[in-house]
């Protein structure tokens, strides 16, 4: 044990060694040690009551709803039938499904799986 140089920093042979602040450095038989003071106990605190009105404690924990059965049905028909729109635009070389408005076809098509993602969002 060379020096002391602040609390809880010890010197040895050029050698920087924290042990913590208020620590008591010892040494027995060329080993160090480093005795810190005991750690005091945290206080135990009580849970308060829940004090809120019973619409906001119901509130705060609603239910889980389930989908309306239409949903799931209505919604994949929905990607299926824009899924179809697109290939039989392409398939048919921009000529049907509806003839004589072009590549407006392909925003129909991308309208119904547009409108099957947005019920997705509410399928649980």
């Amino acid at each position: 044990l060379h020096q002391v140089k602040n609390e809880g920093v010890v010197v040895i042979d050029h050698k920087y060694f924290w042990c913590g602040t208020g620590a008591i450095f010892t040494t027995h038989g060329g080993i160090l040690s480093c005795n810190l003071p005991p750690m005091p106990k945290s206080r135990v605190r009580k849970k308060d009551k829940d004090n809120r009105p019973d619409l906001l404690a119901q509130a705060a924990n609603p239910i889980p709803q389930e989908s309306p059965r239409w949903l799931v049905p209505t919604m994949i028909a929905n990607f299926l039938i824009g899924l179809f729109w697109i290939v039989i635009f392409y398939v048919t070389q921009t000529e049907y499904p509806i003839p004589n408005i072009g590549a407006w076809n392909m925003i129909v098509g991308f309208g119904f799986i547009g409108v099957g993602f947005s019920l997705a969002t509410r399928w649980r």
